[in-house]
Parts: structure tokens; sequence; C-alpha cells
């Protein structure tokens, strides 16, 4: 099996998970690092060329698993633990141990542009080269957080990106193509996406450096 029906399967499964969710209004933190884990996964299966998203994503993972292991009485909602950051002033002050509301931001970041690159590559009305998707995904999310060096190591990078019937080969894994699967996957990340967006737009987190 290829690399999109795992990916499909275990999204189904954190979907499930975030909709029995009994935290009103909020987003359950344990399911939202297990499809960050899992998207990181699958960028695993594309090549290199995403490795700088992919180890982005892992090391942020990493950050905020840190800060549950290291409190019992960490709170269960993403949001309310950044709440609670918020009332201690842990946002606004320069730890050794980057801030769950930082480390959360940059992994929306990550989050916007995978899903960008995704949905413009399973739109078959546009007959753009994947790099150029990828290269257009890139400026419109992470580009704008990124410095000029890196902006530039990137955008050579995805020049590299296979072609993109290739590429759909690597993402199906041989199997029939099934955009519309992909697609629910695509509603479920950007639906969790744009409820933590909210709130941090919200209460002014946006542009945490």
């Amino acid at each position: 099996s290829g690399s999109l029906p795992l990916m499909l399967d275990k999204i189904d499964r954190v979907a499930i998970k975030l909709r029995a969710n009994p935290i009103e209004q909020d987003v359950p933190l344990r399911p939202y690092l297990e499809m960050q884990r899992i998207i990181s996964e699958f960028l695993g299966t594309l090549g290199t060329v995403f490795g700088f998203v992919k180890s982005d994503i892992d090391s942020k993972v990493e950050i905020v698993e840190t800060h549950l292991s290291r409190n019992d009485k960490a709170p269960d909602g993403l949001l309310a633990l950044i709440q609670l950051e918020i009332k201690n002033n842990v946002t606004i002050s320069k730890t050794k141990l980057q801030s769950a509301a930082r480390t959360i931001l940059r992994l929306q970041r990550a989050l916007e542009f995978i899903s960008l690159f995704l949905k413009r590559l399973i739109d078959e009305t546009d007959s753009r080269a994947s790099s150029a998707l990828a290269a257009e995904a890139y400026d419109e999310s992470l580009s704008k957080y990124h410095p000029w060096l890196v902006r530039k190591t990137v955008s050579v990078a995805l020049l590299t990106l296979p072609a993109r019937a290739d590429l759909l080969r690597r993402i199906y894994g041989g199997l029939p193509e099934n955009p519309a699967a992909l697609g629910r996957a695509l509603d479920t990340i950007a639906s969790v996406h744009s409820q933590i967006d909210r709130f941090y737009q919200s209460n002014q987190l946006q542009d945490l450096p």
C-alpha cells in the first residue's frame, strides 16, 4: 500500500477523536499532535525535498510533548494550554524551552503550507508543474516567516520536486488516484487549522516571534 491510504486511515481515526472531544470550543491536544506526526510520516515518504518541513514538525511536536510530560496538570485542550500560558505571561517571556503557544503557531504554519500544496496538486484544473505549485504554496505561507537565506535554499530545493505525475504516483502508492479521499483529509486538517488560527487572532498571538 502507498503512503496516502495509510495517512487517510490515520487522519480518519484522528478526526473521530477530534469530533468526540468533550472539551467545548477547544482542540484536544494529543490528537492534534498525533495528526501532526501522521503528516510528518507522510512527508517522509515523498522524499528529502520536504525534509525542512518534516524536521520542523518533528522538533515542534517534541517540544509540546515535553511541556506535557513536565506538567501532570497540563490541560487536555490545546487552546486551554495556551490560555494558561497567557495567564502566566509565558508567551512573552524568554525561557529555555520554547512556549507551547509559540511552538503550536509554528506547527500551524507548516500545516498551512502542506495543505495549500496538496490542494493545488490534486486540482485537476491546474496543470502547472509540482515545483510551481509548491513554490506558490510556500510563498503564501512559510516564506513570510523565513529569513532570506532560508527562502532561497527552499526555493532551490522545491525546483527538484519530481514531475507532477511521478509525485502523484508516489503519493497514491500505485493505487488509483483518489483526490476526493485526500480532499476529505485536507478538509479535516483545514477545519482544525482554522479553529486554532481564529483563537490566535482573537488573542493577538499570530505574530509571536
